[in-house]
């Protein structure tokens, strides 16, 4: 009887430790937040916002005051080293830049769109270069 009593126990004692330590990793650094990606752990926001509509464009926004150049968008499959890339020349104060999975293509040429049933995107890294030679980088993860 105390053999069952303490399997039981164990057993309950396990699942707690696994939903404890599932909880803890479960939270994420948010785009724009202090400590996330891209921001160096300073308080300042991000220098884009990026988002992913529901209708699956990446929506790629200036938040900085001076504008942006040779901007670089590449999309981070889950699995796989195939990188899927768009860039853009310049990205004014304020621009909104709607990107659709068209624009991305990978080294030999292939577009997203064309094979986005047998890709899951992980994450969307942003680069650019500021008018006074300043780099930035930000990466989010994709979601929609």
């Amino acid at each position: 009887m105390t053999r069952v009593v303490r399997r039981a126990l164990v057993a309950i004692v396990g699942v707690f430790v696994f939903g404890v330590v599932a909880s803890a990793c479960s939270g994420g650094p948010v785009a724009g937040a202090p400590g996330s990606a891209g921001t160096s752990g300073r308080s300042e926001p991000a220098f884009v916002d990026v988002q992913v509509t529901p209708a699956l464009a990446i929506v790629v926004q200036n938040r900085a005051a001076q504008p942006f150049l040779n901007v670089s968008i590449v999309i981070k499959p889950a699995t796989g080293a195939t990188l899927y890339t768009t860039s853009l020349s310049r990205l004014e104060p304020g621009e909104v830049r709607n990107l659709s999975l068209g624009n991305f293509r990978s080294p030999d040429g292939k577009s997203l769109s064309t094979i986005f049933a047998f890709v899951r995107p992980k994450e969307i890294t942003v680069t650019a270069v500021d008018r006074d030679g300043g780099k930035h980088e930000i990466t989010v993860p994709w979601t929609t």
